[in-house]
């Protein structure tokens, strides 16, 4: 089992994410979560589409594990559910903030 870090990563990660890996799948359950890709979407895997893609993801309650000191997207995605039983949370910039 992968430990991972109390809180997920910020924006970052998350974009970093989707742009890499294309979807949200969960290690635990396997849930899946789909990227969107609209014909629009001419910079797909890119930002913008990957930050929304991300935010989408994260708003969600996908868990997303921290970039790594030096920057690497760190292995596992964890569903909202999954997350939740083991006591992880999602980071919110508002309350980076506070």
């Amino acid at each position: 089992m992968i430990h991972y870090p109390h809180i997920s990563g910020d924006i970052d990660a998350y974009e970093f994410h989707a742009e890499v890996a294309l979807h949200f799948h969960c290690d635990d359950c396997g849930e899946h979560l789909e990227c969107s890709v609209l014909d629009s979407d001419v910079e797909a895997p890119r930002p913008p589409w990957a930050t929304r893609e991300g935010r989408r993801g994260m708003m969600l309650g996908w868990y997303v594990p921290p970039l790594s000191p030096d920057g690497s997207l760190m292995r596992g995605c964890l569903c909202l559910s999954c997350a939740r039983k083991r006591g992880l949370e999602i980071f919110r910039r508002d309350e980076a903030a506070a």
